[in-house]
């Protein structure tokens, strides 16, 4: 989310630009949760390196690329991977599923020196456990206003209508939101001492 790194980077006191990758995200497949988020997150920066061509390489700094899903069930080989929702069906049956079968968010992030090549990886974990099923008018909203469609299994925790639903949070909040910003730190520290 642009808010953590807007953050870190004031933390740091750096600044940073925001690139697309443009992947096929289908086309790139693993059953294990943690492993498909770092192919995605690698493939990402792969893609962002050819795309920029000499534009980046050896250059100062680094390329941050990262990547989400969410799952259900013990996040490892087997666990159900939730992509965005399709279909307003969809995304009823899955948000109807919370309360018996907590999500959690599974985020990569892949750290690239652009001056050295090294890579530091990492992924960060978080389950969220709702203490009380959603009534069928919030899931109504929810899908009028149309942003579950964008997110992974539908999940937007700090939405007013689904926070009062929320029992607990094993993780933190920014992590949720795709960008663990105590796991970015410890990478980027990771990958400058690469150089």
């Amino acid at each position: 989310r642009r808010e953590v790194m807007d953050g870190v980077a004031r933390e740091l006191g750096v600044g940073y630009e925001v690139r697309k990758a443009g992947i096929d995200e289908k086309a790139i497949r693993r059953e294990d949760p943690g492993e498909l988020v770092l192919a995605l997150a690698d493939a990402k920066a792969d893609a962002i390196l050819e795309q920029a061509a000499g534009d980046l390489a050896g250059a100062a700094g680094v390329l941050i690329t990262a990547d989400q899903v969410v799952t259900q069930g013990p996040v490892g080989p087997g666990a159900r991977i939730l992509e965005k929702p399709e279909s307003a069906e969809e995304f009823r049956a899955v948000a109807r599923s919370y309360v018996d079968s907590p999500p959690s968010t599974v985020s990569g992030l892949v750290v690239t020196n652009l001056g050295t090549g090294a890579r530091a990886r990492g992924v960060d974990v978080v389950e969220i456990r709702f203490g009380s099923p959603f009534p069928d008018s919030t899931l109504e909203t929810l899908l009028a206003e149309g942003d579950v469609f964008y997110c992974a299994g539908g999940i937007m925790v700090e939405h007013s209508l689904v926070t009062p639903h929320i029992q607990e949070m094993r993780g933190t909040e920014d992590s949720v939101f795709g960008l663990p910003r105590d796991l970015l730190l410890r990478l980027l520290a990771e990958a400058l001492g690469a150089a």
